[in-house]
């Protein structure tokens, strides 16, 4: 399990990131964490920038 601010890094994408939030639906369903995309690492997509990920979809950083 993640906590907010965390550094993580995506596994299909290979992108780090920051946990920013985290969802789990006020505790009934599993968390989803939204990351935003490292500065440096950011792409001209917005929707690039910042995604959402489940916990097998990340790996801490």
């Amino acid at each position: 399990m993640f906590s907010e601010y965390d550094k993580v890094k995506i596994k299909e994408t290979g992108k780090h990131g920051v946990i920013v939030c985290i969802d789990t639906d006020g505790g009934t369903k599993p968390p989803i964490y939204f990351v935003e995309i490292d500065q440096a690492e950011k792409t001209e997509h917005d929707e690039e920038n910042m995604i959402w990920c489940e916990e097998d979809e990340l790996v801490r950083a």
